[in-house]
């Protein structure tokens, strides 16, 4: 057989374990913990961070920093310099001040004093960093991508050669599928082997029987070539692409880009953190200026969620809208109502009802989200 020996290329793949996430254990830590504080006026500054403290890790908490940096307009360079930071030299409580800031909650003049004095240290710090560069021996020899897949595609016709050295006839096809090749697996296969078919061409100085050994050898090997295409088209055909997973936004992410009233001094009302409607079973709302009370209840048991500027996820049947005559009663019996009381809120007003949008403008205040 007229094939050259190819030489066994072994390269040493570093093997990279991959960092398992920390799990959510809902059943206990939801219980006892609950979610996340949003709205830090009910637990407190102290404990909101001490609940960020526990449910997450300094990882995790890095990231708030830096994008609160970037969304206060920080430089560039000022942002990378922290980032250079070792982990250990950025506390987990500026990091979770960061989210608490970003979360719409406001803080104490000395808070955020020493939170951006914090910052300022930080960059200092940074920029005293030099950048690290990969000049060591391991770091050089470290494979690529490339050339990790061409390694292995280079075992794998290592592995086709022995196979054929011990099967001279070997169904190549039945082969491949046993390795579960890749298709640019298989198409390597192919190449190497279809360069050495002309060799099987017919010499006018061969005997019969040399004729009849080629033209076996030439059939074989034709065929050969025809099963890695054939290999390849299958492969292809049945390739399901797992559709990507969108990212699922986060509460404040939602709410980003929505216009609301933030509060309405002649009624002494303030609107509550939008953030808090995400998950809601129930959320109160109230026009200042038509004078409309609008109560949207949650469709589905992922509570109502936010789009925009428009609230979804509540169902049209029983949400409602009704216009107050006095604002100033009607709303204060609403804020100090418990979960049986609001149900009688909209009976008890007279007015016409008519089914809600959703939308949310600056003429809308929130007045009450219930969980």
């Amino acid at each position: 057989m007229a094939r050259a020996a190819l030489k066994k290329i072994s390269t040493k793949v570093k093997v990279v374990k991959v960092r398992k996430s920390r799990a959510v254990v809902k059943s206990i830590d939801d219980k006892y913990y609950g979610p996340e504080p949003i709205d830090i006026s009910k637990k407190g500054f102290g404990d909101a961070l001490n609940w960020y403290n526990y449910m997450f890790d300094q990882d995790e908490t890095r990231d708030w920093l830096f994008e609160y940096m970037k969304r206060n307009d920080y430089a560039k360079a000022d942002i990378a310099a922290v980032k250079r930071l070792a982990k250990y030299k950025i506390t987990k409580t500026s990091c979770s001040i960061a989210r608490i800031i970003m979360n719409g909650n406001v803080l104490d003049e000395a808070v955020i004093e020493r939170f951006k004095e914090s910052i300022n240290g930080y960059i200092a710090a940074g920029k005293l960093v030099k950048e690290e560069v990969k000049t060591t021996k391991e770091e050089k020899s470290q494979p690529t991508i490339q050339e990790r897949t061409q390694a292995k595609i280079h075992s794998l016709i290592t592995e086709c050669e022995e196979a054929l050295d011990t099967n001279p006839g070997l169904n190549i096809y039945e082969w491949l599928k046993g390795k579960e090749a890749t298709v640019q697996a298989a198409n390597a296969i192919r190449d190497f082997y279809a360069k050495w078919l002309p060799d099987f061409e017919e010499d006018e100085f061969d005997t019969r029987a040399e004729k009849k050994r080629r033209a076996e050898e030439k059939k074989y090997w034709e065929g050969f070539i025809a099963d890695c295409d054939r290999f390849c088209g299958n492969k292809k055909a049945t390739k399901v692409r797992k559709p990507r997973e969108k990212k699922a936004k986060s509460a404040v992410d939602q709410v980003s880009k929505m216009k609301y009233q933030k509060e309405f001094p002649s009624l002494k009302i303030m609107s509550v953190n939008p953030a808090e409607m995400i998950g809601a079973s129930q959320v109160w709302t109230y026009n200042t200026k038509y004078k409309k009370l609008t109560r949207y209840d949650a469709s589905g048991p992922n509570g109502i969620q936010v789009k925009g500027t428009t609230l979804i996820g509540f169902d049209v049947e029983k949400s409602l809208t009704k216009s107050v005559r006095k604002p100033e009663v009607t709303i204060q019996n609403l804020l100090s109502a418990g979960k049986v009381s609001l149900r009688s809120i909209m009976t008890d007003l007279k007015t016409n009802e008519t089914q809600p949008n959703g939308r949310i403008n600056t003429d809308t205040i929130i007045l009450r989200v219930i969980k």
